[in-house]
């Protein structure tokens, strides 16, 4: 007996939460309790609660708010700057991953040529979903390795598009397929660019009227009209609804408008989220993976190691930091749902068996589920490997990680110029203002950063900076750190700052730090390692808000000044 719609949604939804709050308790993102959770729902209720189609439809519109999300953020200008890396990186990412694939599906798994055609299309693709909601809940959407990935991903969906061509020829096997694809990566080309041209100018225009009306029910009304019609257009003629909802929200990013209908519909995108990251669990089979074990296994494996080596040595040959390289390669090595739509193709046009479409679902929903703990320990991931391939092989570290990151010094001689200066680490908002206070004052400094878009503008003002990660010892000494005065360690990631500190420590004793920490928690790991002075921005941010507000309750600014003393001292000791 199958259970009706808004039953099947409740338990949906009430599972999503009993897994979230497994996740969290474990400190793990949502996202994989989703994962899990979904699995364990549909081994319980079985076919009864996989039957009705219409849960899928809501779990695409989930996937919808997610990209129309992202599009707010990420707008045309910004993706200009990561667009032509992340083009050229994920199509040759997905050509490489595509053929090495078919070699060892088709000769070592014994697969039929379609079978290991499209297994090898399916494996070489991302998930969109899962990194944008990763990248969501760390806040790292607008980082560099962020938007690198962002961009690839864009990139890794369009190219889907000639991959669904293929399978109906191979179904029909007839059709000019260079005619066939060509027609129709030229219709595609021309209606997105309408699409684009079109809604940038009317568009931004009706919403910032709607805005008007003063309602927020109508901006989320509104936003959520425009997202699905994106997709319907896209669905139609690029067989990809998640696209054209993104494309709704690049369309909107350079409105003033973005942030109040982000904010609006930011509770509607989550739970329809949860209903797409739980039903993905609905698509495994237990008895499948059991009797197939060995070969989901094989594949979860070959897969993983297949991409992140792929990801790693592209992105790293593209000249991005190797801190980069790992963190994109770690968040791009799953297989995304994408996979899912062509397996369905497949199966849909008969040029697939049960067996294979079956080893793409699990595959792909392992390698989600391990993705979002990848992600979320990706910074520790890389220290360890680093430090690893150090200590164990010269021969390794340099030739991985001395050849991609080359430090470079703004101007000849610098490094050896700089004596009693200061060593700024990190040079994104709070690090670039510290620069201004520094040049404004006279203060000799160099920079350090492994993102080198940030330097770039130095090298016209012959500013001293090492490109580099500062994570390495041999980076700080680059810097001249033994003869500083002063190391301040401007960068939010907590890890990191420890790794560098512990560095600037064994270089130089005496060298005075300051440290950043994003809260209470981190302020006292910095705390431990004899940083006594370690600031944080949004509660340092909080007191001077909350002085103001006591000088204009009370007319006494000595007063108000010294109850922020003592909630600042409260604090530190918190």
């Amino acid at each position: 007996m199958y259970l009706p719609l808004i039953t099947e949604l409740t338990i949906i939804l009430v599972a999503a939460l009993v897994g979230g709050i497994i996740s969290r308790k474990l400190k793990l993102p949502v996202v994989a309790g989703y994962l899990v959770i979904g699995v364990v729902v549909s081994a319980i209720f079985q076919e009864r609660i996989r039957s009705n189609q219409t849960i899928p439809v809501l779990a695409n519109i989930g996937v919808a708010l997610l990209l129309f999300s992202a599009g707010l953020e990420f707008s045309l200008d910004r993706l200009s700057k990561t667009a032509k890396n992340a083009t050229i990186g994920a199509s040759v990412q997905v050509f490489l991953t595509a053929l090495i694939s078919f070699f060892v599906f088709s000769r070592f798994l014994n697969l039929g040529i379609t079978d290991s055609l499209i297994l090898s299309f399916g494996i070489s693709l991302s998930s969109t979903s899962i990194v944008l909601k990763l990248l969501n809940d760390a806040k790292e959407t607008r980082t560099l390795h962020g938007e690198l990935m962002i961009g690839w991903l864009i990139a890794q969906d369009l190219l889907t598009i000639p991959m669904f061509i293929l399978i109906p020829i191979f179904a029909n096997g007839k059709g000019n397929l260079t005619i066939t694809a060509s027609t129709a990566l030229l219709k595609i080309g021309v209606i997105g660019y309408l699409i684009l041209l079109l809604g940038r100018k009317f568009i931004p225009f009706f919403f910032e009227r709607l805005a008007r009306l003063s309602s927020k029910e109508l901006m989320m009304v509104g936003g959520f009209a425009l997202s699905l019609i994106f997709g319907i257009l896209t669905e139609s003629y690029f067989q990809s609804f998640a696209i054209g909802a993104f494309l709704a929200g690049v369309v909107l990013s350079a409105s003033y408008v973005r942030f109040e209908i982000g904010s609006d519909m930011r509770p509607l995108r989550d739970i329809f989220s949860a209903v797409f990251f739980v039903t993905i669990g609905f698509l495994i089979s237990p008895s499948f993976i059991v009797s197939h074990a060995a070969q989901i296994v094989f594949l979860t494996v070959f897969v993983l190691i297949l991409k992140f080596l792929v990801i790693f040595l592209i992105v790293s040959y593209l000249g991005f930091h190797t801190r980069i390289s790992f963190l994109a390669s770690l968040g791009l090595l799953e297989v995304g749902e994408f996979a899912f739509v062509l397996a369905r193709s497949g199966i849909s046009h008969g040029v697939i068996s049960e067996n294979t479409y079956q080893l793409i679902v699990s595959t792909t929903v392992i390698s989600l589920l391990l993705t979002s703990y990848f992600m979320s320990s990706s910074k520790k991931f890389y220290k360890v490997v680093k430090e690893g391939i150090r200590n164990r092989s010269r021969v390794a570290y340099d030739a991985i990680f001395t050849r991609f990151d080359k430090s470079v010094v703004s101007f000849p001689g610098a490094e050896t110029e700089l004596k009693h200066h200061v060593v700024l680490v990190g040079f994104g908002r709070v690090g670039k203002m510290i620069a201004k206070v520094l040049e404004l004052s006279k203060v000799n400094f160099v920079v350090i950063d492994y993102d080198f878009s940030v330097l770039d503008p130095l090298l016209e003002t012959k500013q001293p900076f090492v490109y580099g990660d500062p994570v390495d010892e041999d980076i700080l000494e680059t810097a001249n750190l033994s003869e500083a005065r002063l190391l301040v360690v401007a960068i939010p990631d907590v890890y990191s700052s420890e790794y560098i500190i512990r560095k600037a420590k064994k270089i130089s004793s005496s060298v005075k730090i300051i440290g950043r920490a994003e809260n209470s928690q981190d302020a006292k790991v910095l705390n431990s390692l004899g940083v006594k002075d370690v600031i944080e921005p949004e509660f340092e941010a909080s007191l001077s808000m909350s002085e103001i507000v006591l000088e204009e309750l009370m007319g006494d600014a000595k007063k108000g000044r010294k109850v922020l003393s003592e909630i600042a001292k409260a604090h530190s000791y918190a």
